[in-house]
């Protein structure tokens, strides 16, 4: 488990299927996060968490639920993937019922410093929607850069859309 200010990071287990479920299942996370297809289907929650502990172990993905310190409330998603030659691009969303009280700010700062600290990165790598405004004013609060932009394939109906590329290098001492 990490912790920070208002916020704990522990891996999913299969207890979180149906919090997942809800949260993910709705349309307004599902449009701005590039694999969380709508409808949510049930027992898709499951098999996505069974299959973290692989990825973990290859080093390749880490995969955490953010929860609310105090409740212990499960609020999002937060993950650094793609993890190669030191370098990985994270990952994030927060349930609908959670926004507007920075906790992706909060969340991306305290993942990004586990990164560096944690897993060696050397610099991690954010894409978020032209439209996604929150997801690049988190990335921005945590003194992430902005290189560009490109098209990918995102949202719940896969349809090609412009994106913003942010990246943030290890801080040197």
């Amino acid at each position: 488990m990490y912790l920070s200010q208002r916020l704990s990071f522990r891996y999913f287990n299969v207890d979180d299927e149906n919090k997942l479920e809800e949260l993910a299942g709705d349309r307004r996370i599902a449009e701005m996060v590039s694999d969380i297809p709508h409808p949510y289907p049930k027992g898709l929650a499951k098999e996505w968490i069974v299959g973290h502990a692989i990825k973990r172990e290859q080093g390749t993905d880490f995969i955490w639920a953010i929860c609310l310190l105090e409740t212990k409330e499960l609020v999002g998603c937060i993950d650094i993937k793609n993890i190669c030659d030191n370098k990985g691009e994270i990952g994030y969303w927060i349930g609908a019922d959670f926004w507007g009280k920075g906790y992706a700010s909060e969340a991306v700062k305290a993942m990004t410093d586990y990164g560096f600290s944690e897993l060696g990165l050397e610099k991690i790598c954010a894409r978020v929607l032209l439209n996604n405004k929150a997801s690049q004013k988190a990335l921005i609060n945590a003194q992430f850069n902005y290189i560009g932009e490109s098209e990918a394939v995102c949202g719940c109906d896969n349809l090609q859309q412009k994106i913003k590329l942010y990246e943030k290098n290890i801080p040197t001492t």
